[in-house]
């Protein structure tokens, strides 16, 4: 168990690096990677349906696996539009998380409970970014993933430390 976090730790400050020194590049990568595990899933799907014993399921599943195959091809034939489609992503979520946000803090100030203003400036901004994502789609990939990567070290480089801290024998 120990190992293990010891292990995420040090591919989260790697991959944070890496996100961070090369975030375009880095976008590309994570685009490739996903159409491998998906062109991979269609295939396996395909050949786990064509050794079913049943008909129609072998004949579903088969066609399932073909598309899912097209799709992992498309993907990696593809990749700026994958990179692109991700900031679509990236912004509807945050689109949706600001919404929630304000939401919650403008119900929380009519019960009285929340009064801060920095709340509602906080979720005003976050959706803000979530436009931005969605109408400058190319640029805000590489800043997403510039930040996700600075996310990493700093939760690499603190697990690490806490790690070595309960564990001062193993340095």
């Amino acid at each position: 168990m120990r190992e293990n976090k010891l292990i995420i730790a040090c591919v989260s400050l790697l991959l944070g690096i890496l996100f961070i020194v090369n975030p375009g590049g880095s976008g590309k990568v994570i685009a490739v990677i996903a159409g491998c595990v998906v062109l991979i899933t269609g295939i396996a799907n395909f050949i786990r349906r064509l050794a079913s014993d049943e008909a129609e399921q072998m004949a579903n599943g088969s066609l399932q696996g073909i598309i899912i195959v097209i799709l992992g091809i498309f993907m990696l034939t593809h990749v700026s539009t994958i990179i692109a489609l991700l900031s679509y992503i990236f912004g509807i979520i945050l689109l949706v998380a600001g919404t929630r946000s304000l939401e919650n803090t403008l119900r929380l100030r009519r019960e009285g409970l929340e009064d801060r203003n920095w709340n509602i400036l906080l979720a005003a901004l976050v959706m803000l970014v979530g436009v931005f994502m969605l109408f400058v789609p190319h640029g805000t990939v590489n800043v997403a993933i510039f930040i996700v990567g600075v996310i990493l070290v700093i939760y690499g480089a603190a697990e690490l430390y806490y790690f070595y801290k309960k564990n001062p024998g193993n340095s």
